[in-house]
Formats: C-alpha cells, sequence, structure tokens
C-alpha cells in the first residue's frame, strides 16, 4: 500500500497451531483407519449411525459371493453377511442400535449360515462422533476366531469326557520339581476321595502307604526318565485310609515339536479283580487239595475191600463180604459227599450235635481192628460238629494209629474238664508244646516222619465246627504232636479243641484268647471247653 509516495507492506499473522494439530490428527486418524481397513485379518465396515454401510473392507468381501457396488448403500443387517438368519439380523440391528445411542459393543456372532464355509467372528460396533460429541458414523470391525472356537470346543468336550470317564484321570507338569499333579476328573476326586483342591499340585505318592510295594513304583519311575509309558498295579491309599489296588498308567504328551509337556495317569480301582484272582488262586489250591484228599480219603475203604474179599476167598466165611460191602457203602457215601462239595463249592455246611464215642465206634468197626487193638471211648462224649467232616477227622486219625501204631494200639477218646489237657494223664504235656504252634498253622505237615501224604489231617482241618454263620472267640483249632523221648511209647497226639455252645462273657479277669496262641506257649484260656478228640497210638 502507498501513503503520501510511500510504500508499505501490511501482514496479517494468525496462530494456526490448532488447527495443524488437528490436521496431523486427522492424517494419523486416516493412516490408522486405513491400516484397520486395509488389515487382512480382519472384517471391517463403515456405517452411517441409522445402520446403512458406507464402506468395507476386502478381507469381508472375500466371504461372501458379492462385490463392493452391490453392498455399499444397503442397511448393514440385509447384507450378504446374514442372508437367511433371521435371528442373526435381529442382533444385528440391536447392537446397530446400541451403538448408535454411544455404546461400545462387543459380540460374537456365527456367520455360517450365509457365508461359504464355517466363519465366526467375535469383534465390536464402535461409535464415531464429532466435536460436540455426537455420533456420526459407526465403526464395525471383527475378527475371524473359527479355527480358536473349535479347539475351544474341542477342549470343552475333552474335557467333559474326562470328567465322566468311569477311571480316575490326573496331568502332571514335569518341567516344575516333583513333576505335581495341575489338573484330575472327577471320578479321581471318588476313587481316592481327595478333592481337586487337595491334590493338584502334588506329587501322586501321596495315595502310598505302608503296603504300597516299591517295585511298581520304582517302574513308574523309570517310564517317566525314559519317557515312555508304562502300566502297573500298586496298593494306594484312600482319604479316609481305606486301601485299594490301582492299576496305573503313565504315558507322555508331547508337543508338535515332540517335547514332552505333559504326563497323563489313569487310575482304576482293581480290588473287585484283584479278589477274584485271589479266589480264583484258592480255588484251585482247593481243587488239588481236594484231589489229593479224596485220594487219600477212599484209599482207607477201597483197601478194606480187597483185604476182606481176599479174606472171604480164602476162608469162605462170609461175615467178610458184609464187611466188604459195608466199606463199599461207605466209598459211595464220600463219592456222595464229593458231588456235594462240587456242588457247593465248600466242604462244611451246617452242625449238628454228633455223640463223639458212637462215631468213634463205628469208624473202629469199619476198620477192623486187630484183637490187641482197643478203643476206649467216654459216654457221653457229644460235641456240636458237621457230621460228615467230623467222620473223616475220626476215620483219619483212627486209621492212621491203627496203620503206623504196631502192636498193642490203644486209642482214647473222651471229653476234658478244667483246662484243656491231653488223655491219657500224665503221659503228655498239659498243654501243646511251644514248636506246636507252628506246626498247627499248616494242618497237612507231616510231622517228624517221611511216612504218609499228611492229608489225612488236612481233610478234616477247619472241621469238624463249621464257622458260616457263627463267628465268635474260640474257634476251633487242631494240633498234633509226636514223643519220641527216650524211655517212653512212640506215638502221636492229635488235639481239637472245640469252643462249649454258651462261654462266660468277657471281662477284664476273663479274656477270651484264641485256643491259636497255646502254640506260643501262652497259658491257655480259663473258660471250659466241652470236648477234646485225642488219639494215642
Amino acid at each position: 500500500m502507498e501513503d503520501d509516495g510511500q510504500r508499505y507492506l501490511e501482514g496479517v499473522l494468525r496462530d494456526v497451531s490448532e488447527h495443524k494439530r488437528r490436521e496431523r490428527e486427522l492424517r494419523r486418524k486416516e493412516r490408522r483407519y486405513q491400516a484397520v481397513f486395509e488389515d487382512p485379518n480382519i472384517l471391517v465396515g463403515l456405517l452411517d449411525p441409522d445402520g446403512t454401510l458406507l464402506e468395507v473392507n476386502e478381507t469381508a468381501l472375500e466371504y461372501v459371493d458379492a462385490d463392493r457396488e452391490a453392498v455399499v448403500g444397503e442397511p448393514f443387517p440385509e447384507t450378504p453377511w446374514f442372508a437367511g438368519d433371521d435371528p442373526l439380523r435381529k442382533r444385528v440391528e440391536g447392537w446397530i442400535d446400541r451403538a448408535a445411542a454411544g455404546e461400545y459393543v462387543e459380540f460374537e456372532a456365527d456367520l455360517s449360515e450365509a457365508v461359504r464355509g464355517d466363519l465366526i467372528v467375535e469383534g465390536v460396533v464402535r461409535p464415531v462422533t464429532d466435536d460436540d460429541g455426537e455420533v456420526v458414523a459407526l465403526l464395525i470391525s471383527d475378527r475371524d476366531v473359527t479355527h480358536r472356537r473349535e479347539r475351544e470346543r474341542e477342549l470343552e468336550v475333552k474335557t467333559r469326557a474326562m470328567d465322566a470317564a468311569p477311571i480316575g484321570i490326573v496331568l502332571t507338569d514335569p518341567h516344575p520339581e516333583d513333576n505335581p499333579l495341575v489338573d484330575v476328573n472327577e471320578r479321581f476326586e471318588k476313587l481316592t476321595g481327595y478333592p481337586e483342591s487337595e491334590a493338584v499340585g502334588r506329587n501322586c505318592r501321596f495315595l502310598q502307604g505302608e503296603a504300597t510295594e516299591a517295585e511298581p513304583i520304582a517302574e513308574l519311575r523309570r517310564a517317566i526318565d525314559r519317557e515312555v509309558p508304562t502300566t502297573v498295579e500298586l496298593r494306594n491309599y484312600r482319604r479316609d485310609g481305606e486301601a485299594f489296588w490301582n492299576e496305573v498308567t503313565v504315558a507322555p504328551i508331547e508337543n508338535d515339536a515332540g517335547e514332552v509337556t505333559h504326563y497323563v495317569g489313569f487310575q482304576r480301582d482293581v480290588s473287585d479283580r484283584k479278589d477274584h484272582e485271589r479266589r480264583l488262586e484258592r480255588q484251585n489250591e482247593q481243587f488239588d487239595e481236594l484231589a489229593e484228599i479224596v485220594s487219600h480219603d477212599l484209599r482207607t475203604p477201597a483197601e478194606t475191600v480187597r483185604g476182606r474179599l481176599e479174606l472171604a476167598r480164602g476162608t469162605g466165611d462170609p461175615e467178610h463180604v458184609a464187611d466188604a460191602l459195608t466199606a463199599l457203602e461207605r466209598v459211595d457215601e464220600l463219592r456222595r459227599e464229593l458231588v456235594d462239595v462240587l456242588r457247593r463249592r465248600g466242604v462244611l455246611e451246617g452242625s449238628d450235635r454228633v455223640d463223639v464215642a458212637r462215631l468213634a465206634r463205628s469208624v473202629w468197626a469199619a476198620r477192623s481192628p486187630p484183637a490187641d487193638a482197643s478203643l476206649r471211648a467216654a459216654d457221653p462224649a457229644r460235641m456240636d460238629a458237621n457230621r460228615q467232616a467230623l467222620r473223616r477227622l475220626s476215620e483219619n486219625l483212627i486209621g492212621n494209629s491203627l496203620e503206623h501204631g504196631g502192636d498193642g494200639v490203644r486209642v482214647r477218646i473222651g471229653p476234658l474238664r478244667g483246662r484243656p489237657r491231653l488223655l491219657p494223664r500224665g503221659r503228655w504235656p498239659r498243654r501243646p508244646p511251644p514248636r506246636t504252634g507252628r506246626r498247627c498253622s499248616n494242618p497237612a505237615s507231616r510231622g517228624k516222619t517221611r511216612r504218609g501224604s499228611g492229608w489225612g489231617w488236612r481233610s478234616s482241618a477247619g472241621s469238624p465246627t463249621p464257622t458260616a454263620g457263627r463267628s465268635r472267640p474260640g474257634i476251633p483249632t487242631n494240633w498234633g504232636e509226636s514223643d519220641s523221648r527216650s524211655g517212653r511209647p512212640k506215638g502221636s497226639a492229635f488235639g481239637r479243641a472245640c469252643p462249649p455252645r454258651s462261654l462266660p462273657p468277657a471281662s477284664s479277669g476273663n479274656r477270651r484268647r484264641s485256643p491259636r496262641s497255646y502254640g506260643s506257649g501262652v497259658r491257655p484260656p480259663l473258660f471250659r471247653l466241652e470236648i477234646r478228640l485225642c488219639l494215642v497210638s
């Protein structure tokens, strides 16, 4: 400008710092917006507050059979991403309404029904506001989480399967010290009685106890050290102290790189199976024993038949034939007993009031003893016993006395009064010698000789008093001892201690003790024993 021939320059200065800041912020937002739109892992759309689609990125278009022009300008819920899924469209409309009101809306949607293939997305609808806080646009962005959700569902199914499994399952982490439990299923809690809170973080050895053997534990440790699976059976203990047989299988779990990250353990209560195996083993042993017993018990009457028939043939005396027929009847009786045993799978059943003296005389007569042998059976001599078992006992003892006793065999049977002692008085100790206890534990012991099978005494072990259905102190006890001391007749004494029908009540001054304690040198109990069968050869 000029004034009086003078030229002047006039400049106007204005602070545009805020404007420049806004421009930079706008460019930054535009770059961020473009970065979001161009992210190949995110589905992005820009909406008008009324829900009209203003812009969409290429990633979102890849999931539908439509181009940009076909979807831009359309109400977002009506676009192909939600085609055919009316409930989902209603949900989308609700998200838009909430975001238009200024709410930040998070969502998850399964678009598999409308798009190509499976598609589960997780995202947000963000309200975009102006300087006055008014919502001018909505930005919707979501991410494909299909594979993640599938893995989560698989894990959920596996977790449910683990909890529903009929065996205990545990996971351990070998990286911390002591390989602690990191997860247990519900069956483990029921199996052991330990809740998850008391089990996780501890090594499984808390299930071990005094009956746990060392070898299966060592096998588990070796397998873990070698990172190989193994299965063992061992005694474990529940939280309440109850022992049980546990079949434990451990196996390593590897990641994609082949590195062991965890160990899985399967635990199954096999106590019933172990008990069944023991019963089968015992049953097999019993059948073997039964075969020996049958062979032994049948031998005596069979020999009687043979001997009597030979005498009848040689002498022509018909009485020998009658004796042979009696022995044959005993063979048939033994056959019937054997059938009953096999059918019942047991030896004893029921008891009677048996006249021991009468039964002994019957057995004595059936054996046709020599003239110099004698039997003295005191009357009355009665006891509660299984008649068949007591007969087997008498047959074996009397038969052995006659067979091995030599000349002048004397057999005496009678009741005992007061403390248990052997007959005849003064010849045998008042109670079984200390060593007898060890022999009592094996009723089939052959004693000090090598003659005989030992099965005769074994055939009546556990007899004559059955214990089924009745359990009380004073269970009958067998014992036997031979006397070979210098100056005394050689022979054998066998005892059968049986409790009377009623025993005096136990008290501090009169405690019942098992007759088994005799063998250890303990004084016998004070209550009376009703009968003891004693045969001395």
